[in-house]
């Protein structure tokens, strides 16, 4: 606790007393939940607030949940979650825009076959640069924009295939999660280029 002569500091961040980070707990808390790591966390808070937490703080205050988050990706899941729309008297949808949860496009298509589906590329590509070193990433953006960015589908599988042939020996996983999502990662290509602005991401 920092002292003065007269005893009137009052510390800001943290009252005098109190033990714990209060509201800064429940953003650590929710930054975790977010899937950052101890470490990002870590950077984040000091480049926003200038605090300076150690990584053994950060990971004593995420192992108090540790059990619950577990427990939540364990729970039992209903088979589908897109009937009660269906319940509610929609008989049809266009097109579907979800992130990469798996299991989405199944169970939208089964309960609504017509339907169109569309893997948000946004989702992908953050997916994709979690598994690219930093000193590679802009050289592989650039790439990776020729095709989500091509003018057409047909452009844009051209480009799928240069960039396997350049980076698919380095990084196969994420060649790979590209491909096998690409049926749903390309329908926006069938829409105008006014719409697929609206429905990629």
């Amino acid at each position: 606790m920092p002292r003065d002569r007269e005893g009137e500091f009052e510390p800001l961040l943290i009252a005098r007393h109190q033990r714990e980070f209060g509201d800064l707990e429940g953003k650590i808390l929710s930054l975790y939940a977010r899937g950052m790591s101890v470490r990002d966390i870590r950077e984040h808070l000091q480049d926003l607030y200038g605090l300076e937490l150690s990584a053994a703080f950060i990971s004593r205050l995420t192992d108090r949940v540790l059990q619950e988050v577990k427990d939540w990706q364990q729970c039992p899941l209903e088979s589908v979650y897109v009937t009660e729309l269906q319940s509610r008297g929609v008989e049809d949808i266009l097109i579907a825009c979800v992130d990469g949860l798996k299991g989405f496009p199944e169970a939208i298509e089964s309960i609504f076959p017509q339907t169109r589906v569309q893997l948000c590329v946004i989702h992908q590509i953050r997916n994709s640069l979690r598994y690219i070193s930093y000193k590679d990433q802009r050289e592989f953006m650039k790439d990776l924009r020729r095709v989500y960015q091509a003018p057409t589908k047909a452009v844009a599988e051209e480009e799928l295939v240069q960039l396997e042939k350049k980076w698919g020996q380095r990084y196969p996983i994420v060649i790979r999660s590209w491909k096998s999502k690409w049926e749903h990662l390309s329908t926006y290509f069938e829409y105008s280029p006014e719409i697929r602005k609206l429905i990629y991401t």
